[in-house]
């Protein structure tokens, strides 16, 4: 009985440790039943909302992917733009540059004109101040054609320097070129040019106007050529009868330091030579 007693006791205890273990298994497996059920809802309810946000980043992904790439097309627009202006400029550069060259060109034709021009210029002026009028090559031969080549000489007893009239401009010039008188006469009246030699072009040019000039005087030479020949017979009466009076013409006292005649003095009064002096001035 006591060996029975204790079999069934260890049954039962054994019965009861497998019960109270089986209950706790089901209730450890209830609550990992539970907590798995509580963390699949959690991460669901997580995981869709992880997916929302996603989408709303791409959507803003793709609207700033639209946005750049609406930015290149204007970017690459607006490059085509300034390349197309670049060429322009370029093409107005050259354009520039050709016009500067074509203007400095039309400077140096302009300052070579200029330059030619007031030479030009210059020989006519030197030709206008060495050309003599036909009046004043007459009057002014005459008075050389009275000279005496032995040079000064007293008449009547006059003694004393006697001071000659003071030279024209005109008189002083001509009296260096006096050898050449005839030929001067006989052709225009005009100096030649002292000045240096110019270009063919320019002598050429120079060439015209003489001959113009040469129609326009003989054309007044006509007409002046009465009145220089009254003028001259006027000349000649006066000196004259200033020879008459006093032996000697203003004019031999104005050569005479030209013609480098020697100068004798003798006795003669002083107020002949006022005289003279006041005729010399009247020629």
């Amino acid at each position: 009985r006591a060996r029975g007693r204790m079999a069934s006791s260890r049954v039962e205890g054994e019965m009861s440790l497998r019960h109270v273990l089986g209950v706790h298994v089901s209730d450890y497996q209830l609550l990992v039943q539970g907590l798995l059920s509580q963390i699949a809802e959690f991460d669901g309810e997580s995981s869709a909302q992880e997916i929302s946000n996603k989408v709303d980043a791409l959507i803003d992904k793709d609207k700033k992917l639209q946005e750049s790439v609406q930015h290149f097309i204007n970017h690459f627009r607006l490059q085509n733009e300034i390349d197309s202006l670049k060429d322009k400029i370029r093409e107005e550069d050259d354009k520039i540059i050709s016009f500067i060259r074509h203007l400095a060109n039309l400077e140096q034709e302009l300052h070579d004109a200029a330059m030619e021009e007031k030479q030009v210029a210059d020989v006519d002026g030197n030709t206008q101040k060495q050309t003599f009028t036909a009046h004043e090559v007459l009057v002014f031969s005459e008075r050389l054609g009275q000279l005496s080549a032995q040079g000064y000489q007293e008449v009547h007893g006059y003694s004393g320097y006697h001071r000659p009239p003071a030279p024209q401009p005109k008189e002083m010039q001509f009296s260096k070129l006096r050898m050449s008188l005839d030929d001067l006469i006989i052709t225009d009246f005009a100096v030649p040019s002292q000045t240096a030699t110019i270009s063919t072009g320019e002598e050429e040019k120079k060439k015209d106007v003489k001959e113009e000039s040469k129609e326009g005087e003989a054309e007044g030479d006509m007409e002046i050529e009465g009145l220089d020949a009254k003028l001259v017979d006027k000349d000649k009466e006066e000196v004259d009868a200033e020879e008459d009076e006093t032996g000697r013409t203003t004019l031999q006292d104005f050569m005479l330091p030209f013609l480098g005649g020697g100068m004798e003095s003798s006795g003669s009064d002083s107020g002949g030579g006022g005289s003279e002096q006041d005729s010399g001035d009247e020629i």
